[in-house]
């Protein structure tokens, strides 16, 4: 089934399988050696800033964190820089004043 328009589910939600969201609300990034922040750009952009949580791929030493969050997008930086690329998941999810 496909819904065209938005969709309010007021209980809870089960799913028997995986769940699949589009590249504008996970994905995976990489920050280059020697760069200290990138800057991700939604494909769509959100109706406010949305939630967002990234993870690193492997062990980092590095400090890092979210910034600049916009409904357009947002930041990951890093201190220092590292002398090899670091990878990063992502995800957003926008929060509801409805429930």
């Amino acid at each position: 089934m496909v819904f065209k328009n938005n969709v309010g589910f007021e209980s809870k939600v089960s799913f028997g399988n995986t769940i699949t969201v589009s590249n504008n609300t996970a994905g995976t990034v990489k920050i280059p050696a020697g760069q200290t922040n990138l800057r991700l750009e939604f494909t769509r952009p959100y109706s406010k800033p949305p939630v967002i949580n990234v993870t690193p791929i492997g062990i980092v030493s590095p400090k890092y964190g979210v910034v600049n969050v916009t409904e357009k997008g947002f930041e990951i930086q890093i201190d220092p820089a590292q002398e090899s690329e670091l990878q990063f998941n992502w995800f957003a999810v926008e929060t509801s004043d409805n429930f």
